[in-house]
């Protein structure tokens, strides 16, 4: 079917726009853009140059999608904003494209949601089913993985990876990696893992064994006085390594760069 679009919404002829689309009054898309088929884009959202979108997305008044990165290094070279499948972008969301200095584009999965006013910095890369809640903001280089969800407010450190179905509790500031399937919240000033995601656990279906062995091994890795992280993982492995969500969450804690929420660096 034809697209629908508003005779005051300004669309570079070199933009290129799939079917099914709705484009509403007074939105602004771009050169060089690639718009897939059936989005909804309402009034006033902006669609700058070297965004991709894909299918399926419902883009809210006041977005703005694609625009420069906000970062000093930026010098005006082409990097890109990858958005994939079935997302939502609720009012005045913002996210920038890549800089070089990374991998030249940041990338949005499948099935996100976006709540007003988040914002997604250079260089992110967000998962799938992720949540971000009202006025979240991430910094550049965060990488967001699948099913985890932002609170309202909670700001995430620059390079700071936060694990599949973890949950960031709001008003959160987080500064270290948040691994797989813990709940993270700062209490005075001072972020810190309060266990595992139960609930999100639950609705995903994972088996109760697999559950006991999480809460087992959190309480190993963040309770245990004397030791050093790699022993306690070791241990951790050695106990419950054959639950494959433990693999997942020993896999993140030891990739980690920035260090791990609640650890201090004699543990680590």
């Amino acid at each position: 079917m034809a697209n629908t679009i508003h005779p005051t919404a300004i669309i570079d002829p070199s933009a290129t726009i799939g079917s099914d689309n709705v484009i509403g009054p007074f939105c602004i898309i771009e050169a060089d853009t690639h718009i897939g088929d059936d989005n909804i884009i309402e009034a006033h959202s902006v669609i700058k140059r070297y965004t991709r979108i894909g299918n399926h997305n419902r883009i809210h008044s006041f977005v703005m999608l694609g625009d420069i990165p906000q970062d000093l290094k930026f010098n005006g070279e082409k990097t890109e904003l990858w958005i994939g499948d079935s997302n939502t972008f609720r009012e005045h969301a913002t996210v920038h494209r890549g800089t070089v200095q990374d991998d030249a584009k940041t990338v949005i999965g499948n099935n996100n949601l976006f709540m007003t006013n988040i914002h997604v910095a250079h260089d992110c890369v967000i998962g799938n089913h992720v949540i971000m809640s009202s006025n979240a903001s991430i910094a550049g280089h965060v990488h967001l993985e699948d099913h985890c969800i932002i609170g309202g407010f909670a700001g995430i450190h620059q390079f700071t990876r936060i694990g599949i179905y973890s949950f960031i509790a709001a008003m959160s500031g987080i500064a270290r990696d948040v691994p797989p399937y813990m709940i993270a919240s700062d209490r005075r000033s001072v972020a810190t893992i309060h266990g595992i995601n139960l609930v999100g656990l639950r609705r995903a279906g994972v088996s109760r064994e697999a559950i006991h062995a999480l809460k087992e091994a959190s309480t190993i890795l963040w309770k245990t006085e004397g030791e050093t992280r790699e022993v306690l993982l070791d241990k951790i492995d050695e106990l419950y390594g054959t639950f494959e969500e433990i693999q997942t969450f020993l896999t993140f804690i030891r990739n980690t760069k920035r260090g791990i929420l609640g650890l201090t660096s004699e543990e680590e």
